[in-house]
Formats: C-alpha cells, sequence, structure tokens
C-alpha cells in the first residue's frame, strides 16, 4: 500500500494504545529528544518502531511504512508516545517505480528478493485478490513461507495481521474455553477445533492464520524483520503474549528448525530466545536485559528443565545469559547454533 502524502496526519484513535511495551521501558528516552529510527511493522494506527536498538509502539504525526527510516522527536507524555516526524528516507526502495514501491518494500522487510519477477508474482496475486491494500503485507507473509498465495489464507492473515496482541489473546481465550465445552463432553480435539470455528467465523480466521505463521520460513527470509506470531502466555497478572518467529535451514544436509521470541515479564522485563532442533534434541537459549533479570530466570531453570521435559525432543542445552542482542555463532551439543 502507498503511504500517505508526507503532510498528511495520523489520528490519535484508541486503536493506537496497542500493546506491546511496558511504561518502565519509556524514561530510556527522554521527552522531546531527537532520535532516529526504523518502522518494523504497522497495526492499526499504531507502529513497531527499532529505536536504540530496542522495538517500542509508538504513533507518528504522519503515515509511515514498514521499512521507512525516520528522525523524529519524541513525545513520552502521549500514551502511547507520538513520534514528531521531521525527516524521512527512502534508501534503496526509490529505485523502483511508484506502483511497485509497495510490492518491494514488503518484499525486502521480509529479507526477500525485489526483483522484476518477484514483484510481477506478488503484484499479480494482489490483482486477481481485489488490489486490496491490507494483502499485501499477508501475501508476503505468505510467500515467504513457500504457501500458497490463496485468498482463503491471505483474507484471514490480513485480518490476524491487522489485530493488536490483546485482541489476539482474547481471541485465544474464547477458543481455550470453547474447546473445553466441548471435549468435556467427549469430542475429540480435531472435532472440537472445528466446532468452535464454525460457532464463530473469528476463531476459525485465528486458527487458519496461526496455522499459516507457524510454517518456517524460508530460504533468506529475514527472522527478526517482524514478529508477526502472537503467542498467548497463560498468568495471573494479566493478559501476556510473546511474539514468535519460525524459520528452518539447512545444515550439513540436516534440516535445523529455529524459534525466534520475545515477551515482556512482569518482574523480569524483557527477554529474547531462540529455539533450536535438528528433530532429535532441543536447545534454548534465553538474554536477559540486565543481571537482576538474568538472576530471576535462574531462579526457575529448574522449573522450566521440568516444563521441557514433557516433550519428546531432549533438552540439551539451556542457558541465559545478558543483553538482548545476539552474539556470534557457536556449537552446542551437536547443534550448529547461531546465537
Amino acid at each position: 500500500m502507498m503511504p500517505p502524502e508526507p503532510n498528511s496526519v495520523g489520528g490519535a484513535s484508541d486503536s493506537a494504545k496497542a500493546p506491546g511495551i511496558i511504561k518502565g521501558d519509556v524514561p530510556s528516552i527522554r521527552d522531546g529528544a531527537l532520535i532516529s529510527g526504523t518502522v518494523v511493522s504497522a497495526q492499526g494506527d499504531g507502529y513497531w518502531v527499532r529505536l536504540q536498538g530496542k522495538l517500542l509502539w509508538a504513533r507518528s504525526t504522519i503515515s509511515l511504512f514498514v521499512g521507512q527510516r525516520f528522525i523524529a522527536r519524541w513525545d513520552a507524555k502521549s500514551d502511547p508516545p507520538l513520534l514528531h516526524v521531521k525527516s524521512l528516507t527512502l534508501p534503496a526502495i526509490e529505485q523502483f517505480a511508484p506502483e511497485d514501491r509497495p510490492f518491494a518494500m514488503a518484499l525486502l522487510s521480509r529479507g526477500l528478493m525485489a526483483n522484476g519477477e518477484a514483484i510481477s508474482f506478488l503484484k499479480g496475486a494482489w490483482q486477481q485478490m481485489g488490489s486490496n491494500p491490507a494483502l499485501i503485507e499477508a501475501l508476503t507473509e505468505l510467500l515467504a513461507r513457500g504457501l500458497p498465495l490463496k485468498e482463503e489464507l491471505a483474507l484471514p492473515l490480513a485480518w490476524y495481521l491487522s489485530l493488536s496482541p490483546q485482541a489476539v489473546v482474547s481471541l485465544w481465550g474464547e477458543l481455550r474455553t470453547s474447546l473445553k465445552r466441548y471435549m468435556k463432553d467427549g469430542v475429540p480435539l480435531g472435532e472440537a477445533l472445528e466446532l468452535a470455528g464454525r460457532d464463530k467465523s473469528e476463531l476459525r480466521d485465528l486458527m487458519v492464520a496461526h496455522k499459516a505463521l507457524l510454517h518456517p520460513l524460508e530460504g533468506g527470509a529475514k527472522l527478526e524483520a517482524l514478529f508477526p506470531l502472537i503467542w498467548p502466555l497463560l498468568g495471573e497478572d494479566g493478559p501476556r503474549w510473546a511474539c514468535v518467529n519460525v524459520q528452518v535451514s539447512e545444515r550439513r544436509g540436516q534440516k535445523v528448525y529455529h524459534a525466534s521470541f520475545a515477551f515482556e515479564g512482569k518482574r523480569i522485563g524483557e527477554v529474547r530466545g531462540d529455539a533450536f532442533s535438528d528433530g532429535s534434541s532441543l536447545v534454548i537459549t534465553l538474554r536477559s536485559r540486565d543481571e537482576p533479570s538474568k538472576s530471576l530466570i535462574e531462579e526457575h531453570m529448574e522449573e522450566l528443565r521440568h516444563s521441557l521435559s514433557a516433550i519428546s525432543l531432549p533438552l540439551r542445552h539451556l542457558s541465559v545469559s545478558v543483553g538482548l542482542s545476539r552474539r556470534g555463532d557457536r556449537t552446542v551439543g551437536r547443534l550448529d547454533v547461531t546465537a
């Protein structure tokens, strides 16, 4: 979708008050500070932006799109914070024709090739579905996962990608309640899922989108470009969720599955991690924001090991370190892991 002209002003609706940032994270950027960042994802009237190496949720005084770099004045008094954009840059995207830029930007944001063939393929599928701008991101996600660009997948996925994490978690709660009701009467899980989808179309679309996003990213698709999959976390301190990406690669002739995730804990703050498996064992690395958070996680490592023992894969490695970014390559057990 082509962004509105730079002098158009974005509204501050309640839909922009999406989740994503714990209040304690905001003071790290001084109110009124001039900052530079990149748009990682657009949802409703708000944006996930990467600032100072961290993903934050904010609104903007002008419309932005994924991949766009900006310089803005940070307004921390707004809820969510507001970006008073001063300037924008369109690095590689200017080489494309204006009508091709939405497709090129979508492909590039996922780490995919944005050549004429790829743009034509994506654009053709989009036009066959009525040229709905909201479908471009969904079609790109399907393409990055090697899934067919079909309307029955793209429409539920586009709807899912427009939801806030709170809305996704709420729908998962409804689905869980519905499944418990059916299974209490002896209905098998597969049939219970189908019945829940018949009861409410939003639950059916939720399952379709979730299943699609669980397909691993293929080839050179960028794992950290976006975390579109919202995974609900159970807890007693309100709705919480993890943002997840799944990727598959081949090393020495063997497939390695890689799930990258991030979540905010009430006491431990932001935690990021990676889970790797070659189908015979499991490696999990966690990264905390500071030493106190790392210590809190370490206090519960045995509980985590016990929970992981319930799955069929043996746990080969489990660790936690300080620092949210990955560092270097290393080999853990028999898995060749990029940490």
